[in-house]
C-alpha cells in the first residue's frame, strides 16, 4: 500500500458458520485469490479498473495458494489481468511435508491439513476411521489459529489418530466412494505439475513470469519440495525468478517484502523477466 498499490486480500473459502477452511486444497485456494482480484474492482469507492495489471503474493499456505492461482488464472479467470505471480516458502508437495511435520515441532500444520483435504473431499474416509483422540485432534484444529495449532499439537503423530493407527502411508492407500485414494487426492495438490507457457498445450498454462523464495534455514518447509518447485517450473520453461534469504520460515517472508514489492512493480511497468533459471 505504501507503494501505491491497491491490496485485495482474501482468507480463502470456509470461513463461515458451520463451514470448514479446506486448508492446502490446492483448486479452493487459487479459485480464492483470483474471486478477490476479479471482486475488487467492484467495491464501492475502490477506483480500480477491472482491466488493471493484477500481481498475486502469497507466503506457505498462501505461496502454495498465489502458485496455484497462477496455474489456474488461464482457464479460471482469463478476465483478470494477472501479469506476475509472487510466491514464497512453497509447500509444493505435501506427501513430502507430511512426512517432515509429523510428530515433529509444527505437526498442528499436519493435521490442519488432515482436516482441511477432508473438507474439500467429503467423500474421502475421514470421521469414521479416527478415534477419540483424532476426533478431539479435529475439534481443537477447527477452533485454533496458527499460534494455538503450533502449541497444542507439538510431536503429535498421525498414527495416534485413527481406530487402526494408520501411517501415512496406509492412510493414503485408502479409497473414497468414488475409488480415488487419499494418496491422489494429496498428489493433486502437488504444484509444477502439468504446467507450461501460454500457447504450449499444459493443462496449466501460464502466461506471465513467476518469483519464487525460500528461507534457507526454513524449519517448517522441507526446502526439497521448496527446491523441487523451482525446478519444475524452470524445466517447464516458465520465466522463473529464484532467490533465497538467511531466515528460517517465518524472517524469511519479511526479508523478502521489498524485493518482493520491487519485482512486482517491475512487472505492473511492463519490464520484461526472464527469470534466472
Amino acid at each position: 500500500m505504501k507503494a501505491g498499490y491497491a491490496v485485495a486480500a482474501t482468507d480463502g473459502a470456509g470461513y463461515l458458520i458451520g463451514q470448514t477452511h479446506p486448508y492446502v486444497s490446492g483448486q479452493d485456494a487459487g479459485h480464492a485469490l483470483l474471486d478477490i482480484a476479479r471482486a475488487a474492482p467492484a467495491v464501492p469507492g475502490s477506483g480500480l479498473d477491472g482491466k488493471a495489471p493484477v500481481g498475486l503474493w502469497g507466503y506457505s499456505e498462501g505461496g502454495a495458494a498465489s502458485l496455484w492461482a497462477a496455474q489456474l488464472a488461464t482457464s479460471y479467470a482469463p478476465d483478470v489481468n494477472v501479469v506476475a505471480d509472487a510466491s514464497g516458502g512453497v509447500p509444493g508437495d505435501l506427501k513430502v511435508v507430511a512426512e517432515a511435520l509429523n510428530g515433529g515441532p509444527f505437526a498442528g500444520f499436519l493435521t490442519d491439513s488432515l482436516v482441511g483435504l477432508a473438507a474439500a473431499h467429503p467423500q474421502m474416509p475421514f470421521d469414521e476411521i479416527m478415534n477419540d483422540t483424532g476426533k478431539e485432534a479435529i475439534k481443537k484444529a477447527k477452533s485454533l489459529c496458527v499460534v494455538g495449532t503450533i502449541a497444542n499439537f507439538t510431536g503429535h503423530k498421525v498414527e495416534n489418530y485413527s481406530t487402526d493407527q494408520l501411517s501415512l502411508d496406509q492412510m493414503y492407500a485408502l479409497k473414497g466412494s468414488d475409488g480415488t485414494t487419499w494418496g491422489e487426492v494429496v498428489d493433486r495438490q502437488k504444484l509444477g505439475t502439468g504446467i507450461g507457457p501460454r500457447g504450449s498445450g499444459a493443462k496449466y498454462a501460464i502466461g506471465f513470469p513467476v518469483m519464487q523464495y525460500r528461507g534457507l534455514f526454513d524449519e517448517v518447509i522441507p526446502t526439497e519440495t521448496e527446491d523441487g518447485t523451482r525446478q519444475a517450473y524452470c524445466s517447464a520453461r516458465v520465466p522463473t525468478r529464484w532467490k533465497t534469504y538467511p531466515g528460517e520460515h517465518l524472517t524469511s517472508d519479511n526479508q523478502a517484502v521489498n524485493d518482493v514489492v520491487a519485482w512486482l512493480g517491475d512487472r505492473f511497468a511492463g519490464k520484461a523477466e526472464y527469470g534466472n533459471c
